[in-house]
């Protein structure tokens, strides 16, 4: 994920992600399932972090994937996940330094995914912009985009792993909008995890996301919760999802 300027936050998303590693393979699944993915798709992973979406994606059986992420932690971790053949790369390259985003024009893509990434971002209007002009040099068809919401429940576990701000239905919109992108489809997602979250971060002032215990709890809900907000979208959640295209 990008830079965010907190020593102690990359600790703790390390520390959260070491926790939920192989615990949360269903909510990975609904995360993606939200978007019109199609197979033999090529796919640009901003944020890829350590690859924890990466089995799921490679269930879509992508023409190529490349994976981008600040951190060489990262990009060595995921690296070591390429068990799927030549199609798949990883980068180190940062969003908030656009001309490093320039070793990737010469690619062609036709989604790309940006799942809880330019939270981490304190220009997050500045990424979105460089992440539009990548799209236009890459042919790229979509952003796929993914955000925790609610400010209101903004808490110690955010700010533990890096979180500048959370966001609103309209914030989020407008931050598209300005970053000139056009909006095909912004809804809320995750209605039932809104409470836990508040409760541990803002109530119990708890710095670590998740345990074991909850993710696989969380996980075995994943289901239930995804196929009635399939039915019936929710007014609120714990995160925003966005389908854009570049204006």
């Amino acid at each position: 994920m990008e830079d965010f300027s907190k020593s102690s936050s990359e600790l703790w998303m390390s520390r959260n992600a070491a926790a939920l590693e192989g615990h949360l393979s269903n909510y990975y699944k609904w995360n993606l399932e939200v978007f019109p993915i199609e197979k033999n798709k090529r796919i640009l992973d901003l944020g890829c972090g350590s690859g924890i979406y990466l089995d799921e994606i490679m269930r879509y059986s992508p023409a190529c994937y490349v994976g981008v992420d600040y951190s060489e932690r990262n990009i060595d971790q995921i690296k070591k996940k390429f068990i799927y053949g030549t199609n798949c790369s990883a980068h180190c390259l940062s969003l908030t330094e656009r001309w490093q985003l320039k070793a990737l024009t010469g690619s062609l893509f036709d989604y790309v995914l940006c799942f809880d990434v330019i939270e981490h971002i304190e220009n997050d209007k500045e990424a979105l912009i460089g992440i539009n002009e990548l799209m236009h040099a890459t042919k790229a068809e979509f952003l796929f985009l993914k955000v925790p919401a609610l400010q209101s429940i903004y808490g110690k576990n955010d700010e533990a792993i890096g979180h500048y701000r959370r966001y609103s239905l309209h914030g989020l919109s407008k931050l598209l909008t300005d970053g000139s992108f056009s909006i095909k489809k912004i809804r809320y997602q995750n209605m039932l995890g809104i409470f836990p979250w508040y409760i541990k971060g803002s109530l119990l002032k708890r710095r670590q996301a998740l345990t074991c215990n909850e993710g696989r709890l969380f996980n075995s809900l994943v289901p239930i919760v995804s196929a009635v907000e399939k039915l019936l979208s929710p007014p609120i959640g714990l995160s925003l999802y966005s389908i854009c295209s570049v204006s």
